[in-house]
């Protein structure tokens, strides 16, 4: 996608009068055609030199340049960039552009007007739609819907709100569909929120990143204010044909955001980004003089879980005892007794229910401490660099010796009785200690350490072989923990690791496609499909499943936004159906909110026919005579369903 620099041209110009409001896109719409939008020509109030009827002193009551369809600024133009037609032949004006053919000077260019400074447009790549952000002057920032020909009303309103009403503008004037105050400002009944200071333009959401998001205009204002950086990120999100409702995002840390907000877009696949930085041009960083620009990608903020892990093997080794273990022992031993053996506890946790790709935050090793004779001073954890086995021997109690070794068991001088030796008796680890803690009552070690451990494993940068448990002191020291085998739940060792995963959200915007909706409105998700086309968003490359009523009846791989999958056949009735997404590595995301549906496959019975009593002038009520030319009649007929009357005449 690198640009052919000898392949530029100039389009078009025009002069700018003032320094600001250049307004300041381009974007192709669905068309094939070129939008471009231009601010009011700068100043303020568009009635300076180089307005409409303005000049230095800035009168009242003129038409200034966003309302003058002379001119080219304050407006939305559409232009055709391979035609040539235009001005100069360097550009094509569109036939269906609305001033064609106006005459009087007014410019072929122009699409819509009425706009101070039109700061940032977008196309919905799905409807189409354009989308325009406004910046206000001095107290209403507002979002637009471009219409053909439409006039949006600067500079006789901001927003929807006077601002110079003896100006000579050339109404109607299209409402914008969302505005908002200044902070400080209180305007309108109920009054606008008060937000920001300059609205930024953004872009309808078609990712799939954050499901919930989907088909919202996502949006932002610059800052609270000029002196700090203070920007808000916002939604709108279309409620009912032509009906919007605005909030602020969640965001983490919070938001408004210490950032000025200058722009939004977004990639191929229609995940968002947004464009900040924290100080005003042209200066740098105050302490590093390096810009302070930065880009973010709008995503779902990764959720800590903490998990308790059930040791998987223990053992003790004794120095004097070489041959000795405990595997099956009710107990672990470590620490140096009063004759001069040395105890040494080896433990290894299932890291099995923590995902790959889980980031490790924290990480604690538990152990309940059952008899001491010694003082208590610290005990370290090392990280074991070699497997070794628990095989079935069992001293018993009180178990501080040990008992023979049976086969696979660690000793002192084997990782595997009798068959495979350590490389330095005692156990084969890592120099520098993982943890270390003094013993008292449940004694936890918890380190930075032992998280990189567990990440390590995790990762598979290492083997997961456990760690090893000793006194690094030559004093009397033994102590005795219950091991895994201990008759009590909670005495047993645990390993509390809090982490979080990136697993996929939630799937969002379920829907009926529209060929599968057979019901009278697009909305009322009826179908007599019973193989109905199912459509959801979920981030691309994972594999969404569907579920009706629970039981799985669909599935597919992600490749597009949003995914459809034909699901098999349902029974008449109706459906729950929700959704998850999982990802490469085995993470599934939280289930859906349920879209319900309603399966009829069954065509509807009707009764026969019968005249009401005021039609029927016979006899009888069942003679089924009448002497009025339009009769009524009663059918009776499945609830809903449109009964159609036939006759032979």
């Amino acid at each position: 996608n690198v640009a052919i620099v000898e392949s530029g041209r100039i389009l078009l110009t025009f002069d700018q009068p003032q320094f600001n409001h250049d307004g300041g896109d381009l974007a192709f719409g669905p068309d094939g055609l070129l939008y471009i939008s231009t601010g009011d020509g700068g100043s303020s109030d568009d009635n300076n030199a180089g307005h409409t009827g303005g000049d230095g002193s800035k009168p009242a009551g003129v038409l200034g340049n966003a309302q003058d369809r002379t001119k080219l600024l304050g407006k939305i133009l559409r232009i055709d960039p391979l035609g040539t037609n235009g001005p100069g032949g360097q550009y094509g004006i569109p036939a269906s552009n609305p001033f064609v053919g106006a005459g009087g000077g007014v410019r072929e260019e122009i699409y819509a007007y009425g706009f101070r400074n039109p700061w940032r447009i977008s196309f919905d790549p799905v409807t189409g739609r354009l989308f325009v952000a406004d910046v206000g002057q001095g107290k209403v920032e507002e979002i637009d819907l471009v219409e053909s020909g439409a006039n949006y009303g600067w500079r006789n309103r901001e927003g929807t709100f006077d601002f110079d009403p003896t100006a000579p503008g050339t109404g109607p004037f299209v409402d914008p569909i969302a505005q908002y105050a200044h902070p400080g400002v209180t305007i309108g009944s109920p009054a606008l929120p008060q937000i920001g200071l300059s609205v930024t333009g953004g872009e309808v959401y078609r990712g799939g990143n954050v499901p919930a998001l989907y088909g919202k205009y996502i949006f932002a204002d610059w800052s609270t204010s000029f002196g700090a950086p203070n920007g808000t990120l916002l939604g709108l999100e279309e409620t009912s044909p032509g009906q919007f409702a605005m909030s602020q995002l969640t965001v983490t840390g919070g938001n408004p955001i210490a950032r000025y907000i200058t722009a939004l877009g977004s990639d191929e696949n229609g995940e968002l980004y947004i464009a900040t930085r924290t100080v005003l041009p042209p200066q740098t960083h105050p302490t590093s003089g390096l810009p302070t620009g930065g880009i973010y990608r709008l995503g779902l903020p990764a959720t800590p879980v903490q998990v308790t892990l059930e040791a998987n093997r223990d053992n003790t080794i004794y120095s004097e005892r070489a041959t000795n273990s405990n595997a099956k022992g009710a107990y672990l031993f470590t620490g140096n007794i009063a004759q001069g053996g040395e105890r040494r506890a080896l433990v290894r946790f299932s890291l099995s229910p923590i995902p790959a790709g889980a980031q490790i935050q924290s990480a604690s090793v538990k152990l309940t401490l059952d008899l001491s004779n010694s003082p208590n001073v610290p005990f370290q954890w090392h990280r074991l660099t070699a497997d070794w086995g628990e095989g079935t021997s069992n001293a018993g109690e009180p178990g501080g010796q040990g008992t023979d070794a049976t086969v696979g068991d660690a000793t002192w001088s084997r990782r595997f009785y009798n068959t495979q030796s350590w490389t330095s008796p005692g156990g084969d680890f890592v120099g520098t200690a993982s943890a270390s803690a003094t013993i008292s009552g449940v004694t936890t070690w918890t380190s930075a350490q032992l998280a990189q451990d567990v990440q390590d494993w995790v990762d598979g940068t290492a083997s997961n072989f456990g760690w090893i448990l000793r006194d690094p002191g030559t004093d009397v020291s033994a102590k005795r923990f219950f091991s895994r085998e201990a008759p009590t739940f909670n005495d047993r060792p645990k390993l509390v690791v809090s982490y979080v995963s990136e697993t996929p959200p939630a799937p969002a915007a379920l829907d009926l496609t529209s060929a599968t909706d057979s019901g009278t409105s697009d909305s009322d998700d009826v179908t007599n499909d019973p193989t109905p086309d199912i459509e959801a968003v979920a981030p691309l490359g994972t594999t969404l499943k569907l579920f009706a009523d629970g039981a799985e009846v669909g599935s597919a791989m992600v490749t597009t936004i949003p995914c459809l999958i034909t699901v098999s056949t349902l029974s008449d009735g109706i459906r729950s159906i929700t959704a998850t997404a999982t990802d490469s590595q085995g993470g599934t995301s939280p289930v859906s909110d349920p879209l319900l549906i309603t399966i009829d496959t069954q065509g509807p019975t009707a009764g026969v026919p019968d005249l009401l009593a005021g039609s029927d002038s016979g006899a009888s009520d069942h003679d089924e005579i009448t002497n009025v030319t339009t009769p009524d009649f009663q059918v009776s007929g499945e609830a809903g369903a449109t009964v159609s009357l036939s006759s032979d005449v």
